[in-house]
This record gives C-alpha cells, sequence and structure tokens, in this order.
C-alpha cells in the first residue's frame, strides 16, 4: 500500500513486480507514466454515506435531531472525506453547538477554509501541497479561476484570464485537471471539453489569488472573462439572427481569444453551455460594478433565452441590471432592460398590465437620453399590447412607423420583425389576402443574403403557413409548417415548435383528419404550459375544443373553452376573451340552447364597444 504518490519517479523502485504480487496506489496525480494498472476516479461522498460518516463522528442522535442542517453541513464541506471528519470532530468537541451553526459559518464565511482546520488536519494544507507543485503559470490560472463564479468553464475563459493564446490556455488547463485540482468533463453535446474546480478548492484559489495577485491584476483578469462571455454572447446572438440586428449596445471592452472561438456553428449549442454562466457573470459584472457590461450582457443573451424559452433567466438577469443600471444612473442601460422586461412579461407571460407600467418609464428614460431605437421599440411593444387588449386604432400606423425607421438605420431583423408584426395584425383583423404578401416579404428577407439563423428561418416559414392557412390553401400551408416543424426541432426552439404544432393541428382538423389532429394539438399544450406561453395555450385550447365539439363531445368542449377563458382573462386580453365566449356561444347553438348562446354573446357585446375595429374571429 503506496500513500500520497506524488509522482512515479517516487515509487518505481517500491512496485512489485512478481505475477502473484499487488499493489496499491493512492495519488491526486493521475500517474500517466504507469501501464498495466487499473486506475479508479474516487468521486465525492453519495449523501448517505456522508451522513454515515457524520453520525460516526458526532452521535446519530445528533444527526437524526438535524437532518436538514446535515445535509446543509455536507454540501458546504463539498461531501469530501477530510472535510467532513474535520467539521465532525469540531462537533464532537462542541457538544453545545447546533449542526446548523457550523453549516451558516460555513455558507456564509469569505474564507470557508478557515473551518475547516482542526490539529494537524487542514483542507487547505492538503490542497497548498498540489499548489506548490505547479509550475509558474499553472498557479496563475488556478489563482485567477478563483475570481469567476461561473461553476464551470470552457477553455477560451482561461485564455480570457491570462490574456494569452487557446492553446496554452487549454494545456495549463488539462495540467490542473492532472492534479485534480479541477474535474474534466465533456459536454452534455459531447462535443466540448469543460473545467469545473471543487466548491473547497475555488475557495483555496481565491484565498491565494486574493495573496499574491494585486487588486488591480484582478480586476483586469476578471473584466477579460466577463467581457469575454459579453463577446461571444454577441456572436450567438448574431448567428441566429444572421447579423447583429434590434441589439442596443454599450461601450464595455470585449474580449475575444486571438485564434477564434469557432463556436458559433451552432449558436444555441453554446448557449446551452453556457446558459449558467451567462446569469454568473451578469451577477458577478453587477457586484463589481461593471455597469455597461452587467445589461449589455443581460440585453444580448435575450434572444437566446427567447429561442430556449428560459424565461426564469431572462427575468432573473434583468432584474439585477435594471437595478445596477438605476442605481447608477445609466439611463441607457434601464431603458433597454425595462423594455426587455416588458416584452418578456408581454409576450411570455400575458402579464400586460405590468408590461405598459415597464414601457412608459422605458420610453421617459429614451427621450431624456435622446435614443430614438429604444422608443421606436418600446412603442412596438406598446402597440403590441393594445392589439392583445383589443384596441387597434393606430396599431398599423405605429407598425409602419417602426418598419420605416428599421429601413432607414438598414436594421434587417427589424425589419423581419416589423413584417411580422403588421402580417399578424392583418390576420388578426381577418385580413389574410393582406396578411400574405407581408410574410412572404419577411420570408424573403430571412433567406436573402447574408441569410438570417436558422431559428428567424424556421419563424419566416411560419409566418407563410399561418397567411396560408388563414387563406385556405391547406396544401400550401402544410408544406410550409411541416419544414418549419423540422426546422424548430432541429434547432430546439420550443415557443415556435408550440406554434407551428398548432397550425398543423388545425389543417388536420379542418379536412376532419381528428385522430391525426388530436395529438398534434395535445403536444403543443404540453409544451405550452411547460414553457409558460399563455397566449399560446388559449390558440391550443380553444382548437382542441372545437375539435371535441366536431365530435359531438360537449363536456370535453366546454372544459377547453372554459380554460381558454380563464387564461384569457387572467392576461386581461381582450383579443381572445371576445373569441372564446364566441367559442362559447357556437356550442350552446350547436346544442340548440338558443338562451345560453345569446347570454354568452352579451358580455362579446359589452368588450367590443371597448374596441374600435374588432375582428371577433
Amino acid at each position: 500500500m503506496l500513500d500520497n504518490v506524488a509522482d512515479t519517479v517516487q515509487i518505481q523502485p517500491l512496485l512489485p513486480t512478481g505475477p502473484s504480487c499487488a499493489a496499491l496506489l493512492t495519488s491526486r496525480s493521475n500517474l500517466a507514466a504507469l501501464y498495466g494498472m487499473t486506475r479508479i476516479k474516487l468521486p465525492v461522498m453519495p449523501l448517505p454515506e456522508a451522513v454515515a460518516l457524520l453520525g460516526r463522528l458526532i452521535g446519530g442522535a445528533r444527526t437524526e435531531a438535524e437532518p436538514d442542517q446535515v445535509r446543509r453541513l455536507i454540501e458546504g464541506c463539498g461531501r469530501l472525506p477530510l472535510a467532513l471528519r474535520i467539521a465532525g470532530a469540531r462537533l464532537a468537541a462542541r457538544p453545545h453547538w447546533t449542526v446548523a451553526r457550523l453549516a451558516d459559518q460555513l455558507e456564509r464565511a469569505h474564507r470557508p477554509l478557515d473551518h475547516l482546520a482542526l490539529g494537524a488536519m487542514e483542507v487547505r494544507a492538503v490542497l497548498a501541497v498540489g499548489y506548490r507543485a505547479l509550475d509558474a503559470p499553472e498557479r496563475r490560472l488556478f489563482r485567477l479561476l478563483g475570481l469567476l463564479e461561473a461553476p464551470d468553464i470552457a477553455a477560451w475563459v482561461a485564455a480570457a484570464l491570462l490574456d494569452g493564446p487557446l492553446a496554452e490556455a487549454e494545456e495549463a488547463l488539462e495540467r490542473l485537471a492532472d492534479a485534480q485540482l479541477l474535474e474534466a468533463v465533456r459536454s452534455p453535446a459531447g462535443e466540448q471539453v469543460r473545467y469545473r474546480p471543487h466548491d473547497l478548492v475555488r475557495a483555496f484559489a481565491r484565498e491565494r489569488a486574493e495573496a499574491e495577485e494585486s487588486p488591480a491584476s484582478r480586476e483586469a483578469a476578471l473584466l477579460r472573462a466577463l467581457g469575454g462571455w459579453l463577446a461571444l454572447t454577441e456572436d450567438a446572438y448574431d448567428a441566429l439572427w444572421g447579423g447583429g440586428y434590434i441589439a442596443l449596445h454599450g461601450q464595455a471592452a470585449r474580449w475575444r481569444a486571438r485564434e477564434g472561438v469557432g463556436l458559433m456553428a451552432d449558436p444555441l449549442g453554446w448557449y446551452d453551455s453556457e446558459r449558467v454562466n451567462i446569469v454568473a457573470a451578469v451577477e458577478q459584472a453587477a457586484r463589481i460594478g461593471a455597469v455597461e457590461l452587467c445589461w449589455d450582457l443581460a440585453g444580448s443573451a435575450v434572444p437566446l433565452f427567447e429561442a430556449r424559452s428560459h424565461h426564469d433567466e431572462w427575468r432573473q438577469t434583468h432584474a439585477v441590471a435594471l437595478a445596477v443600471a438605476l442605481h447608477a444612473g445609466d439611463d441607457r442601460g434601464a431603458a433597454l432592460t425595462s423594455a426587455n422586461e416588458a416584452m418578456l412579461d408581454s409576450h411570455h407571460r400575458g402579464d400586460y398590465e405590468r408590461a405598459r407600467a415597464k414601457l412608459a418609464t422605458a420610453m421617459k428614460l429614451c427621450e431624456r437620453t435622446g435614443n430614438r431605437g429604444g422608443w421606436v421599440l418600446a412603442h412596438t411593444l406598446e402597440a403590441r399590447i393594445d392589439l392583445m387588449q383589443g384596441c387597434f386604432d393606430g396599431v398599423l400606423a405605429r407598425y409602419e412607423r417602426t418598419l420605416a425607421h428599421m429601413r432607414e438605420v438598414e436594421d434587417r431583423g427589424g425589419q423581419f420583425l416589423s413584417l411580422g408584426d403588421i402580417g399578424e395584425l392583418h390576420l388578426v383583423q381577418g385580413r389574410p389576402d393582406l396578411a400574405l404578401p407581408v410574410m412572404e416579404q419577411a420570408f424573403e428577407l430571412a433567406h436573402t443574403a447574408p441569410v438570417f439563423g436558422p431559428h428567424l428561418r424556421a419563424r419566416s416559414l411560419w409566418f407563410v403557413g399561418e397567411a396560408r392557412l388563414a387563406m385556405g390553401d391547406l396544401d400550401g400551408a402544410e408544406d410550409v409548417l411541416a419544414e418549419a416543424r423540422r426546422h424548430a426541432e432541429q434547432v430546439r426552439t420550443p415557443r415556435l415548435l408550440v406554434f407551428v404544432l398548432h397550425g398543423l393541428g388545425l389543417i388536420r382538423l379542418l379536412r376532419d383528419r381528428l385522430p391525426e389532429a388530436e395529438p398534434l394539438l395535445s403536444r403543443a399544450l404540453t409544451l405550452s404550459v411547460d414553457i409558460g406561453e399563455p397566449v399560446a395555450q388559449v390558440r391550443v385550447l380553444r382548437t382542441l375544443g372545437k375539435l371535441h365539439r366536431r365530435r359531438g363531445d360537449v363536456d370535453r368542449a366546454a372544459h377547453c373553452f372554459t380554460e381558454a377563458l380563464a387564461v384569457s382573462q387572467s392576461m386581461r386580453a381582450l383579443l381572445w376573451e371576445v373569441r372564446v365566449l364566441n367559442d362559447f356561444a357556437a356550442l350552446h347553438e350547436e346544442t340548440g340552447d338558443v338562451e345560453a348562446a345569446a347570454a354568452e354573446r352579451l358580455p362579446v357585446q359589452a368588450l367590443m364597444q371597448r374596441s374600435d375595429h374588432y375582428a371577433a374571429g
């Protein structure tokens, strides 16, 4: 048995050579020079084993008395046996302490390793042995990694911290992994290696950075890494949209690898790997006072959050960014962040009143700073809310002004969205003949060089499919929606997929192919609930209700319409509330209940008096 082996040279003379002999080695190194051996990498302790170890040290009665606090303490120790032994020994020596007291100390301490030392047992000392064995470049990278709050990193982050070549950073990371100071893991897609420090290792690295790096050096390294996330998030935005459209940016410094990272062939795949880190980077930028970097990174990530329907991350980053922008008096950042929050509230949460308040703030700040582009975008979002609430007056004029502005500033992405808004308005008002050429313009724009990213190309297909469906061209609609479905599933954009599945289900319903329609609509409903898209829920529930009505299942049809009405009313979406009430009236008329149908149409008439030029189809 050879314990704590430093390297192959140290133990080569001690290894047995006979066929009936064996040696058991323990080491923090992978001892790559040894061949013919079986390597077993020990993970951190499973929770039941960690609880049992702590119970042996402090007594089962204490662990059973505070089970939740025991789990907190175990996680605070990173499930490392040495750390747990030290924590257990400290608690055993102080029977008057609760487990919660030590767990709190570890959780709140800036230097948690101070609480994991007892006599000759010290986690810091064990980590220091491995640290001192590193060469100077690896020691510096290790120190700088302790500055980050991101849970894991790709190699480009190390290059940013060192401000050096990517290849050298990758090699340094591998040597840190060989020394067991980092864990190297493959990304879920298997195409990229990522590196993850244990929490206590990160705490040790932070201590070394504070002791050995100057404040200026620490700040510069951290800003390079955060600037790298900003640059690559912008690149992902550009790759997704086919260019940097719609975005309003600040002047924070970006960092880019000298060799180029080459990750943007799959922008959403890159985002999937960096999603948690983007959120962490926004929050860390706020904490260090990097205001423009904070709100710019949050805003640049919006199309990525939207494509994956990650509404919680969207709201979390923007709450942080808005607070820091307002505190710093950064009106431009506060305006952008408020407008983005309003888009989340209106487009995806159906909270139109909250969205209006956010837009009022955004427009006031844009006027104060002379930010015409931001004001136009906020004004357009307000027009969309008017549309959803059944107030159509002036909506088309506002959309057309936005389109003119986007053409003036040559913002192709803005033109695409404006055309989609105009086409949607025509569809809502029962004018598919006007909607189709507008949607076809959006399609041509998305497929004309420089070509938009796959997400928007799929969206352009959906635009055309919806217009053809409204025109009654079921064959043409099915062709483009089937292609849109392939794209949406390939790039994994759940919100778009919901609407495409709904369109395909509606086509089958209109063709009286009910067994084919129902699974498409059921999948769309489940997905819309999962991602929190209330407008999509209403649309799908209405169509499912019509499907059940076609089958003669009045109860199930009424159930769908009831749910759709409840969601519409919760949003205060007059557009959908009126349509669902008309669905109810039609259902009652089919069953011969004329009085009930008339009762349903009374509130429709009252609601429509609040809106001019209303289309209730």
